[in-house]
């Protein structure tokens, strides 16, 4: 039997999000150069963190996630936990 994703774990996907785009935060790409770094993240195979299966996800997701972090000053992850709350809620 597969396990059921866990969409009510909000502080998992808040980590999953930021460890996608945690580099883009440490290390900026160069002026210019964030569609094809964003690219480049979106031709990654990465593990989805309920149901372990490989998963890709698309360039305009990934920037989604990218300015949530970096609008967070003080605490992206929980801005991305937050994200996710939302999403619960009107899923």
């Amino acid at each position: 039997m597969i396990p059921k994703p866990d969409r009510a774990n909000p502080a998992a996907w808040a980590r999953f999000r930021f460890s996608v785009v945690g580099s883009l935060l440490s290390s900026p790409p160069a002026r210019g150069d964030l569609k094809t770094t964003l690219q480049i993240l979106a031709n990654k195979t990465w593990t989805h963190p309920s149901t372990g299966r490989e998963v890709r996800f698309a360039v305009g997701t990934i920037e989604r996630w990218y300015y949530t972090a970096r609008g967070a000053r003080n605490d992206p992850v929980r801005a991305h936990a937050q994200l996710s709350v939302g999403r619960i809620r009107a899923g």
